[in-house]
């Protein structure tokens, strides 16, 4: 009778410390899996941080005046300007204008180019502004994200901890139990 109580408690002991270690193992296992997937994360976001600073500085100090569009209409400006001035000089050809009448076609197609210049210019101020809080709304999102994963990194390392020791918790519930039974 004491033979199969023993036997009966090593059986329940053995099955015990078989369900804690899975439960570690597992932990253990879920805690390992977590911390790598952390890391690709971070490794992730500071990728996009690195891009969003290159993209920004790209973009940022570019020369407005050499933008694909800003050149379009300074060179249908030029064209005009141009036509301006021979249809000036034709006329004055015809009319036997003096070269007064050129200056002045030649001052307004120069004041047409510069008005338009700082006009790009002055457009180029409000789009790095438009890019400056593209990058700083992107740069708060990436970071939000990091501040997360970092959240995400602790409380998955406090229910690693937990499962651990509640697995350990079994173990020393299982161990009272021994002690309980010897007496007996």
């Amino acid at each position: 009778m004491i033979k199969n109580k023993l036997k009966r408690l090593i059986d329940m002991i053995g099955l015990a410390i078989g369900a804690a270690a899975m439960q570690v193992a597992s932990s253990v296992y879920g805690g390992v899996s977590g911390i790598k997937a952390a890391r690709d994360k971070d490794r992730m976001l500071a990728s996009q941080k690195r891009a969003n600073k290159r993209w920004y500085e790209r973009r940022y100090n570019e020369d407005s005046t050499q933008r694909a569009d800003a050149q379009g209409v300074l060179t249908k400006l030029n064209e005009a300007a141009k036509t301006r001035s021979e249809a000036s000089n034709g006329r004055s050809a015809v009319m036997g204008s003096s070269t007064e009448g050129k200056a002045v076609v030649g001052q307004q197609n120069a004041n047409m180019i510069s008005n338009t210049t700082s006009n790009i210019a002055s457009n180029s101020s409000a789009r790095k502004d438009r890019l400056d809080e593209r990058y700083k709304a992107t740069e708060r999102g990436i970071d939000n994200a990091m501040f997360e994963q970092k959240l995400l990194k602790n409380k998955n390392l406090a229910n690693t901890v937990q499962q651990a020791s509640s697995a350990g918790g079994a173990l020393m519930n299982m161990a009272s139990t021994w002690d309980k039974n010897r007496e007996e």
